[in-house]
Protein backbone atom coordinates (compact mmCIF):
# COMPACT_ATOMS: atom_id res chain seq x y z
CA UNK A 1 0.00 0.00 0.00
CA UNK A 2 3.07 2.42 1.03
CA UNK A 3 4.72 1.67 -2.46
CA UNK A 4 1.43 2.36 -4.83
CA UNK A 5 1.29 5.42 -2.55
CA UNK A 6 4.86 6.72 -3.21
CA UNK A 7 4.32 5.33 -6.64
CA UNK A 8 1.47 7.49 -7.08
CA UNK A 9 2.97 10.43 -5.30
CA UNK A 10 5.92 10.59 -8.23
CA UNK A 11 3.29 10.45 -11.19
CA UNK A 12 1.85 12.99 -9.42
CA UNK A 13 4.97 14.95 -9.14
CA UNK A 14 6.08 14.04 -12.53
CA UNK A 15 2.76 15.61 -14.63
CA UNK A 16 2.60 18.63 -12.13
CA UNK A 17 6.31 19.06 -13.43
CA UNK A 18 5.31 18.56 -16.84
CA UNK A 19 2.83 21.29 -16.77
CA UNK A 20 4.79 23.85 -15.66
CA UNK A 21 7.57 23.36 -17.71
CA UNK A 22 5.28 23.74 -20.38
CA UNK A 23 3.33 26.69 -18.98
CA UNK A 24 6.60 28.38 -18.42
CA UNK A 25 7.81 27.77 -22.05
CA UNK A 26 4.15 28.95 -23.46
CA UNK A 27 4.30 32.23 -21.03
CA UNK A 28 8.20 32.82 -22.57
CA UNK A 29 6.77 32.32 -26.18
CA UNK A 30 4.06 34.71 -25.42
CA UNK A 31 6.59 37.51 -24.89
CA UNK A 32 8.09 36.16 -21.27
CA UNK A 33 11.96 37.13 -20.04
CA UNK A 34 14.48 34.48 -19.98
CA UNK A 35 13.18 33.37 -16.64
CA UNK A 36 10.22 31.23 -17.97
CA UNK A 37 12.52 29.25 -20.18
CA UNK A 38 15.02 28.27 -17.09
CA UNK A 39 11.50 27.66 -14.97
CA UNK A 40 10.13 25.39 -18.26
CA UNK A 41 14.18 23.43 -17.87
CA UNK A 42 14.52 22.43 -14.69
CA UNK A 43 10.94 20.85 -14.37
CA UNK A 44 10.88 19.47 -18.02
CA UNK A 45 14.50 17.71 -17.06
CA UNK A 46 12.61 16.14 -14.18
CA UNK A 47 10.71 14.08 -16.02
CA UNK A 48 12.21 10.82 -16.21
CA UNK A 49 12.60 8.32 -19.16
CA UNK A 50 9.75 5.74 -17.39
CA UNK A 51 7.44 8.94 -17.22
CA UNK A 52 4.46 8.60 -19.58
CA UNK A 53 5.55 12.26 -20.49
CA UNK A 54 8.96 11.62 -21.45
CA UNK A 55 8.83 12.28 -24.99
CA UNK A 56 6.92 15.36 -25.09
CA UNK A 57 9.03 16.53 -21.61
CA UNK A 58 12.04 16.15 -23.86
CA UNK A 59 10.38 18.02 -27.06
CA UNK A 60 9.50 20.94 -24.97
CA UNK A 61 13.00 20.60 -23.21
CA UNK A 62 14.65 20.93 -26.81
CA UNK A 63 12.94 23.98 -27.54
CA UNK A 64 13.91 25.34 -23.98
CA UNK A 65 17.48 24.79 -24.49
CA UNK A 66 17.70 25.76 -28.16
CA UNK A 67 16.55 29.31 -26.83
CA UNK A 68 19.00 29.19 -24.20
CA UNK A 69 21.65 28.54 -26.63
CA UNK A 70 22.17 25.16 -25.02
CA UNK A 71 22.23 24.00 -28.56
CA UNK A 72 24.53 20.95 -28.47
CA UNK A 73 22.20 19.51 -26.00
CA UNK A 74 18.97 20.39 -27.53
CA UNK A 75 20.41 18.87 -30.84
CA UNK A 76 21.34 16.17 -29.08
CA UNK A 77 17.39 15.35 -27.88
CA UNK A 78 16.03 15.83 -30.81
CA UNK A 79 17.75 13.44 -32.53
CA UNK A 80 17.19 10.98 -29.76
CA UNK A 81 13.43 11.53 -30.29
CA UNK A 82 13.92 10.82 -34.25
CA UNK A 83 15.56 7.84 -33.00
CA UNK A 84 12.65 6.75 -30.67
CA UNK A 85 13.77 8.01 -27.67
CA UNK A 86 10.43 8.35 -26.02
CA UNK A 87 8.22 6.30 -24.60
CA UNK A 88 4.57 7.29 -25.56
CA UNK A 89 3.28 6.07 -29.11
CA UNK A 90 2.77 9.51 -30.12
CA UNK A 91 6.41 10.27 -30.05
CA UNK A 92 6.46 7.70 -33.36
CA UNK A 93 3.47 9.77 -35.05
CA UNK A 94 4.50 11.16 -38.20
CA UNK A 95 3.28 14.38 -37.86
CA UNK A 96 5.50 15.30 -34.35
CA UNK A 97 8.18 13.45 -35.87
CA UNK A 98 7.94 16.39 -38.41
CA UNK A 99 7.96 18.41 -35.85
CA UNK A 100 11.25 17.19 -34.04
CA UNK A 101 13.04 17.43 -37.39
CA UNK A 102 11.88 21.70 -37.92
CA UNK A 103 12.93 22.18 -34.31
CA UNK A 104 16.23 19.72 -34.90
CA UNK A 105 16.68 21.91 -38.05
CA UNK A 106 16.24 25.39 -36.13
CA UNK A 107 18.86 24.23 -33.17
CA UNK A 108 21.21 23.50 -35.93
CA UNK A 109 21.53 26.60 -37.36
CA UNK A 110 21.45 28.05 -34.01
CA UNK A 111 24.74 26.37 -33.60
CA UNK A 112 26.40 29.02 -36.17
CA UNK A 113 28.63 26.31 -38.10
CA UNK A 114 28.72 25.19 -41.38
CA UNK A 115 28.18 21.47 -40.11
CA UNK A 116 25.23 22.81 -38.35
CA UNK A 117 24.01 24.73 -41.43
CA UNK A 118 24.53 21.72 -44.14
CA UNK A 119 22.57 19.31 -41.61
CA UNK A 120 19.73 21.62 -41.22
CA UNK A 121 19.69 22.09 -44.78
CA UNK A 122 19.34 18.59 -45.54
CA UNK A 123 16.83 18.18 -42.69
CA UNK A 124 14.43 20.80 -44.30
CA UNK A 125 14.54 19.85 -47.83
CA UNK A 126 13.41 16.24 -46.95
CA UNK A 127 10.54 18.30 -44.51
CA UNK A 128 9.75 19.86 -47.90
CA UNK A 129 9.54 16.77 -50.01
CA UNK A 130 7.49 15.28 -47.40
CA UNK A 131 4.88 18.45 -47.65
CA UNK A 132 4.84 18.33 -51.48
CA UNK A 133 4.07 14.52 -51.28
CA UNK A 134 0.61 15.26 -48.93
CA UNK A 135 -0.72 17.55 -50.38
CA UNK A 136 -2.88 18.40 -47.49
CA UNK A 137 0.82 18.88 -45.55
CA UNK A 138 0.88 23.02 -46.41
CA UNK A 139 1.29 24.15 -42.86
CA UNK A 140 4.51 21.87 -43.35
CA UNK A 141 5.40 23.16 -46.35
CA UNK A 142 5.01 26.88 -44.49
CA UNK A 143 6.84 25.92 -41.65
CA UNK A 144 9.77 24.13 -43.59
CA UNK A 145 10.10 26.79 -45.80
CA UNK A 146 10.27 29.73 -42.81
CA UNK A 147 13.58 27.98 -41.62
CA UNK A 148 15.15 27.84 -45.06
CA UNK A 149 14.35 31.85 -45.15
CA UNK A 150 16.04 31.70 -41.67
CA UNK A 151 19.08 29.67 -43.01
CA UNK A 152 19.71 30.96 -46.31
CA UNK A 153 19.82 34.89 -44.66
CA UNK A 154 22.32 33.22 -42.27
CA UNK A 155 24.37 31.71 -44.41
CA UNK A 156 24.46 34.94 -46.54
CA UNK A 157 26.43 36.15 -43.68
CA UNK A 158 28.05 33.63 -42.38
CA UNK A 159 29.09 30.69 -44.75
CA UNK A 160 32.54 29.37 -44.89
CA UNK A 161 32.69 30.39 -48.48
CA UNK A 162 32.19 34.10 -48.52
CA UNK A 163 32.10 34.72 -52.65
CA UNK A 164 29.09 32.71 -52.40
CA UNK A 165 27.52 34.27 -49.95
CA UNK A 166 25.48 36.11 -52.00
CA UNK A 167 23.98 33.21 -53.68
CA UNK A 168 22.57 32.57 -50.35
CA UNK A 169 20.98 36.11 -50.28
CA UNK A 170 19.35 35.58 -53.34
CA UNK A 171 17.91 32.33 -52.32
CA UNK A 172 16.65 34.09 -48.91
CA UNK A 173 14.97 36.55 -51.18
CA UNK A 174 13.70 34.04 -53.35
CA UNK A 175 12.38 32.09 -50.78
CA UNK A 176 10.96 34.98 -48.31
CA UNK A 177 9.15 36.41 -51.42
CA UNK A 178 7.54 33.14 -51.90
CA UNK A 179 6.21 32.92 -48.07
CA UNK A 180 5.02 36.61 -48.23
CA UNK A 181 3.09 36.45 -51.76
CA UNK A 182 2.63 32.86 -52.94
CA UNK A 183 1.44 31.47 -49.73
CA UNK A 184 -1.18 31.63 -47.29
CA UNK A 185 1.02 31.74 -43.57
CA UNK A 186 0.43 32.14 -40.32
CA UNK A 187 1.78 35.28 -38.02
CA UNK A 188 4.86 33.17 -36.88
CA UNK A 189 5.71 32.70 -40.92
CA UNK A 190 5.50 35.82 -41.59
CA UNK A 191 7.72 36.82 -38.83
CA UNK A 192 10.51 34.64 -40.09
CA UNK A 193 10.01 35.75 -43.46
CA UNK A 194 10.60 39.29 -42.54
CA UNK A 195 13.60 38.52 -39.76
CA UNK A 196 14.94 36.64 -43.27
CA UNK A 197 14.57 39.32 -45.37
CA UNK A 198 16.41 42.04 -42.54
CA UNK A 199 19.24 39.54 -41.98
CA UNK A 200 19.45 39.19 -45.75
CA UNK A 201 19.01 43.12 -47.04
CA UNK A 202 21.74 43.84 -43.82
CA UNK A 203 23.80 41.38 -45.93
CA UNK A 204 23.13 43.06 -49.40
CA UNK A 205 24.46 46.37 -47.59
CA UNK A 206 27.29 45.08 -45.63
CA UNK A 207 28.38 43.23 -49.42
CA UNK A 208 28.20 46.02 -51.50
CA UNK A 209 29.95 48.31 -49.57
CA UNK A 210 33.14 46.50 -49.70
CA UNK A 211 35.96 47.81 -51.50
CA UNK A 212 35.81 48.04 -55.52
CA UNK A 213 38.90 45.57 -55.72
CA UNK A 214 37.54 43.26 -52.90
CA UNK A 215 36.76 39.91 -54.80
CA UNK A 216 33.91 39.51 -52.53
CA UNK A 217 32.35 42.92 -52.52
CA UNK A 218 32.43 42.49 -56.53
CA UNK A 219 31.05 38.89 -56.18
CA UNK A 220 27.81 41.00 -54.20
CA UNK A 221 27.88 43.86 -56.62
CA UNK A 222 27.32 40.94 -59.50
CA UNK A 223 24.60 39.51 -57.74
CA UNK A 224 22.91 42.70 -56.83
CA UNK A 225 23.97 45.15 -59.22
CA UNK A 226 21.34 47.63 -58.76
CA UNK A 227 20.61 47.79 -54.97
CA UNK A 228 22.98 50.42 -53.41
CA UNK A 229 24.29 50.00 -49.87
CA UNK A 230 22.29 53.13 -48.22
CA UNK A 231 19.28 51.80 -49.76
CA UNK A 232 19.77 47.95 -48.47
CA UNK A 233 20.44 49.21 -45.07
CA UNK A 234 16.77 50.90 -45.83
CA UNK A 235 15.23 48.15 -46.99
CA UNK A 236 16.30 46.06 -43.78
CA UNK A 237 15.23 48.90 -41.09
CA UNK A 238 11.60 48.63 -42.84
CA UNK A 239 11.56 44.21 -42.27
CA UNK A 240 13.16 44.61 -39.14
CA UNK A 241 9.95 47.16 -38.02
CA UNK A 242 7.31 44.60 -39.62
CA UNK A 243 8.89 41.87 -37.61
CA UNK A 244 8.84 43.76 -34.38
CA UNK A 245 4.78 45.06 -35.00
CA UNK A 246 4.63 40.39 -34.67
CA UNK A 247 6.64 40.01 -32.19
CA UNK A 248 7.83 43.00 -30.33
CA UNK A 249 10.67 42.81 -28.15
CA UNK A 250 11.76 39.85 -29.91
CA UNK A 251 15.33 39.10 -28.79
CA UNK A 252 16.59 37.57 -32.21
CA UNK A 253 15.27 41.06 -34.61
CA UNK A 254 16.59 43.56 -31.71
CA UNK A 255 20.22 41.91 -32.14
CA UNK A 256 19.85 41.46 -35.79
CA UNK A 257 19.11 45.36 -35.30
CA UNK A 258 22.28 45.82 -33.56
CA UNK A 259 24.54 44.17 -35.32
CA UNK A 260 23.32 46.24 -38.32
CA UNK A 261 23.90 49.55 -36.07
CA UNK A 262 27.09 47.97 -35.81
CA UNK A 263 27.94 47.26 -39.54
CA UNK A 264 26.36 50.74 -40.27
CA UNK A 265 28.50 52.37 -37.70
CA UNK A 266 31.50 50.62 -39.48
CA UNK A 267 30.30 51.59 -43.15
CA UNK A 268 29.89 55.21 -42.39
CA UNK A 269 32.23 58.47 -42.41
CA UNK A 270 29.82 61.06 -41.20
CA UNK A 271 29.81 61.33 -37.91
CA UNK A 272 26.67 62.60 -36.51
CA UNK A 273 25.66 59.52 -38.15
CA UNK A 274 27.94 57.81 -36.47
CA UNK A 275 26.77 58.48 -33.14
CA UNK A 276 23.18 57.79 -33.83
CA UNK A 277 24.08 53.88 -35.04
CA UNK A 278 25.93 53.67 -31.46
CA UNK A 279 22.78 54.37 -29.68
CA UNK A 280 20.34 52.96 -32.01
CA UNK A 281 22.67 49.27 -31.70
CA UNK A 282 22.77 49.71 -27.95
CA UNK A 283 19.62 50.49 -27.19
CA UNK A 284 18.23 47.60 -28.86
CA UNK A 285 21.04 45.30 -27.76
CA UNK A 286 19.77 46.57 -23.64
CA UNK A 287 16.12 45.83 -24.87
CA UNK A 288 16.93 42.62 -25.78
CA UNK A 289 19.46 41.93 -22.25
CA UNK A 290 15.73 43.02 -20.45
CA UNK A 291 14.36 40.14 -22.15
CA UNK A 292 17.13 37.47 -21.94
CA UNK A 293 20.28 38.21 -20.01
CA UNK A 294 21.70 34.64 -20.32
CA UNK A 295 23.12 34.73 -23.88
CA UNK A 296 26.71 35.52 -24.51
CA UNK A 297 25.83 37.66 -27.66
CA UNK A 298 24.49 40.80 -26.30
CA UNK A 299 27.10 41.19 -24.12
CA UNK A 300 29.61 40.59 -27.14
CA UNK A 301 28.27 42.98 -29.24
CA UNK A 302 27.98 45.48 -26.02
CA UNK A 303 32.11 45.58 -25.71
CA UNK A 304 32.40 45.62 -29.61
CA UNK A 305 30.46 48.87 -29.51
CA UNK A 306 32.39 49.52 -25.93
CA UNK A 307 35.37 49.46 -28.03
CA UNK A 308 34.20 51.68 -30.69
CA UNK A 309 33.09 54.58 -27.82
CA UNK A 310 36.87 53.84 -26.64
CA UNK A 311 35.40 52.55 -23.15
CA UNK A 312 38.38 50.02 -22.13
CA UNK A 313 36.23 49.41 -18.72
CA UNK A 314 33.09 49.04 -20.19
CA UNK A 315 34.41 46.79 -22.50
CA UNK A 316 36.12 44.86 -20.34
CA UNK A 317 33.06 44.59 -17.88
CA UNK A 318 30.77 43.12 -20.89
CA UNK A 319 33.45 40.81 -22.15
CA UNK A 320 33.28 39.44 -18.08
CA UNK A 321 29.97 38.97 -17.67
CA UNK A 322 29.34 37.61 -21.40
CA UNK A 323 31.73 34.93 -21.00
CA UNK A 324 30.11 33.61 -17.48
CA UNK A 325 26.48 33.27 -20.37
CA UNK A 326 25.96 30.49 -22.55
CA UNK A 327 26.46 30.75 -26.10
CA UNK A 328 28.19 30.46 -29.56
CA UNK A 329 30.21 33.43 -29.14
CA UNK A 330 33.69 32.02 -30.53
CA UNK A 331 36.88 31.70 -28.37
CA UNK A 332 38.47 33.71 -31.45
CA UNK A 333 35.82 36.25 -31.57
CA UNK A 334 36.12 37.02 -27.67
CA UNK A 335 40.01 37.42 -28.63
CA UNK A 336 39.36 39.76 -30.95
CA UNK A 337 37.55 42.19 -28.91
CA UNK A 338 39.14 41.93 -25.94
CA UNK A 339 42.52 42.48 -27.96
CA UNK A 340 40.52 45.65 -29.27
CA UNK A 341 39.60 47.11 -25.75
CA UNK A 342 43.49 46.34 -24.53
CA UNK A 343 44.71 48.59 -26.87
CA UNK A 344 42.54 51.42 -25.48
CA UNK A 345 44.13 53.76 -22.61
CA UNK A 346 42.76 53.60 -19.03
CA UNK A 347 40.81 56.25 -17.58
CA UNK A 348 42.74 58.36 -15.21
CA UNK A 349 40.77 58.60 -11.80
Amino acid sequence: MGLLRRQNDVATLAKQSFLLGERSLRAYAAGGNVRFLQDAEANLSAIQPTDCNYGRAQFYLGIALTQLRKTTKSVEIFRGLQEGKGTLPATLDASFQNQVALQLAYAQIKTYTQQGYDAAEVELNRLQSIAVAKEQSKVLLVQALSLQAFLYAVKAGRDQNKVVRPQYARRAFEVAEKLLTSLVINAEARFEALNALGITWMRVGQGTGLPEDNSVGQAWRKEFPSDSEPDAWRKADQAFAQALLIVPNSVRVLQNIATMKLLQFDCDTDSSERARFLKEGKDALLLSLDVNDQDQFPYYRLAQFAVREEDREGAFTFIRVGKTRPGAVKESEWREVESGAATLPQSEI
